[in-house]
């Protein structure tokens, strides 16, 4: 009865290999870089995407907003423009 019901099931499912599940994954159509990462972007309207963001970057809300203003919403570019001011030198005379 199972397997009757098992015969129409895609392909993708979970199959038992021995004592573990394998997962056959079909190829991405129109990619030629399977490994490519998603880039990911900063919406500045919302509140706590802000939040999130800022605390994802161990910074204050107002410096992420500045840095979109100034880079744009890429995160990975967000990431480079704050880590550039961090290396600036600071105010702080402890720092020098």
């Amino acid at each position: 009865m199972i397997r009757g019901v098992l015969q129409g099931a895609p392909q993708s499912l979970p199959r038992m290999a021995g004592n573990s599940i394998q997962r056959e994954i079909p190829p991405m159509s129109g990619s030629s870089n399977p490994t490519a990462a998603k880039v990911e972007h900063i919406d500045v309207t919302y509140d706590w995407e802000l939040c999130v963001w800022a605390r994802h970057f161990n910074t204050s809300e107002k410096s992420v907003k500045e840095a979109v203003a100034a880079v744009g919403n890429r995160a990975d570019r967000v990431r480079d423009h704050l880590a550039t001011r961090r290396d600036r030198a600071s105010e702080r005379p402890s720092s020098r």
